[in-house]
């Protein structure tokens, strides 16, 4: 996703050359940034599929997720600059980044096959003439659009928020609230910011008493948002979030 969700963002630092690695810091930033801007980020785009499991059993794809990928992106065009380096820096790359993977979505040769997609954007880029062309692309073809957003990013900006998430039901898209933890469901009022889903990642913490009743009192409770256990890697992880009344699942 272009995210700071971790999803494919993080260049290996196993890898040989390692040692060349140079972090991501506000001398290159720039750099990186017009070198991003002259490049095609085809080849970087990866997509993942949300999916329904109901009683144990896989129902089907509920939509795909696009992103564009650091590993492939670092190795393309700066292998020896680790992107997540410094989170900061690394969200004002990602405004570049979100044009790149509009502006390839809408251009890919291969037509998006399905219904829904999600992309993981900035609320400043939903705000740009970019996401309204985008938007119209993805309209033509039928394709509903969930918009996911980074809890930092609402955080900061709470009245930007309110306003694409009014934009994007005008349009018949939806939000998403990512990245989610058991400690920022407490910290947030997800009642109040109402996003259409969220997305809750998986860590073995949310197998301790106080975690798994935090969840389990948001998913309980009478609303219409959607609830995705993501970064499901294990049995134990579809497991937890069966005994939550969760049926939405992504993986790594």
């Amino acid at each position: 996703t272009a995210e700071e969700n971790g999803e494919g963002r993080l260049i290996d630092a196993k890898r040989p050359d390692a040692e060349a690695v140079v972090p991501l810091s506000s001398d290159n930033l720039y750099a990186v940034i017009d070198v991003v801007n002259m490049i095609a980020v085809s080849d970087a785009i990866k997509r993942q599929p949300v999916i329904a499991v109901i009683d144990g059993h896989h129902t089907g794809v509920v939509f795909h997720e696009f992103f564009t990928s650091s590993v492939a992106l670092g190795k393309k065009m700066m292998p020896n600059i680790n992107l997540l380096a410094d989170k900061w820096l690394f969200r004002a790359l990602t405004e570049t980044l979100d044009i790149k993977l509009l502006d390839a979505i809408q251009n890919s040769h291969n037509s998006v096959s399905p219904a829904r997609i999600s992309v993981n954007l900035n609320l400043s880029t939903l705000a740009s003439k970019d996401f309204d062309i985008f938007n119209f692309s993805m309209k033509s073809k039928g394709i509903t659009i969930i918009a996911e957003v980074q809890p930092l990013d609402v955080f900061h900006n709470p009245e930007l928020y309110a306003e694409m998430k009014q934009m994007l039901h005008r349009s018949g898209h939806k939000i998403l609230l990512d990245a989610l933890t058991a400690d920022t469901l407490d910290f947030l009022d997800i009642n109040l910011l109402a996003p259409d889903l969220i997305k809750i990642f998986w860590t073995e913490k949310l197998n301790e008493p106080a975690a798994t009743a935090s969840v389990k009192r948001f998913t309980e409770a009478k609303n219409s948002i959607h609830t995705i256990r993501a970064r499901c890697d294990s049995e134990n992880a579809l497991r937890w979030g069966a005994a939550q009344g969760i049926i939405f699942y992504q993986g790594n």
